[in-house]
């Protein structure tokens, strides 16, 4: 839907003009000359007066589908620092909402997009084995030579991954999002799974987690096998009735996913069997 849809919604309140227009800080175009990512100047212009962003569709944000395509890639290519590449992802995605071109609920359906794109290449073995493992071998190869280091100890000597992307003021409903630590990183990234929607399904639902979502945590998780992996996204997956939440369908429900939380969880195997996950925020055992 487009922005006059809402318009019933908007008229007579804080945040908008007396016509149901936000009021927000437009960025400005500008001209990238710093010649860092081209040979030659680079035009930016978020774009507002064009036809697509004025009478097409938001949903769900392509940008933030492609964001996350690209975090959850590099997240699984890279899972030692899976938590931190994906808090990175929503915060492309954030800033599509800061921009005043997407809803939050656009950025939530771009997620889903990228977990179920990336959940289809990791369930098909073949690609897994001639792309991404062999990209993984590439990336890991990489980091070491540059870093002079094993890849371990280069993470651990690193800067955390740090944001402030409103100095220090919490949002209306929300937090600061501020990111220090892998802890904070989760807890960024578990905010802006439901950007505080009010519930519109069933509550206190059993979890839910699609078919294939599991293999999202085979690099994560490589010794556990599917029930594990799936008994771990179930346990760390928010709760049910969110918008977009198909809990108790044949498909499942990607928009409970917590992938940061997933791949930050310490887990313990029963000697039955079961995962049972104890904690999250933590680096995963090497």
């Amino acid at each position: 839907m487009n922005a006059s849809s809402l318009l019933g919604d908007r008229v007579n309140r804080s945040y908008t003009d007396r016509r149901g227009n936000l009021k927000i800080v437009r960025v400005a175009d500008t001209v990238d000359t710093t010649h860092q990512y081209s040979s030659s100047d680079v035009a930016l212009s978020p774009g507002y007066t064009t036809t697509g962003i004025c009478t097409g569709g938001s949903y769900p944000s392509g940008h933030t589908t492609t964001a996350y395509q690209a975090g959850i890639t590099l997240a699984t290519l890279l899972p030692e620092l899976a938590p931190e590449i994906l808090t990175r992802a929503s915060e492309a995605g954030n800033n599509r909402i800061v921009l005043g071109v997407h809803y939050p609920l656009d950025i939530v359906g771009g997620r889903i997009d990228g977990e179920a794109a990336l959940a289809a290449r990791w369930s098909d073995p073949a690609y897994v084995k001639g792309v991404l493992e062999p990209a993984r071998k590439e990336l890991v190869s990489y980091l070491e030579k540059q870093t002079h280091t094993t890849l371990a100890r280069a993470i651990a000597h690193e800067t955390p991954y740090r944001d402030d992307p409103y100095g220090g003021r919490a949002i209306p409903g929300g937090t600061a999002q501020i990111v220090h630590d892998r802890r904070s990183a989760v807890n960024v990234y578990t905010e802006r799974l439901t950007y505080g929607f009010p519930t519109t399904g069933k509550t206190h639902l059993a979890a839910s987690v699609p078919k294939g979502a599991e293999n999202l945590l085979l690099s994560t998780f490589p010794t556990l096998n599917a029930a594990q992996r799936t008994a771990v996204l179930a346990q760390t997956e928010i709760a049910s009735g969110s918008p977009l939440d198909r809990s108790g369908t044949a498909q499942g429900s990607w928009e409970r996913l917590n992938l940061a939380a997933a791949t930050s969880a310490t887990v313990l195997v029963s000697h039955d069997g079961s995962a049972r996950v104890v904690s999250t925020g933590a680096r995963p055992a090497s």
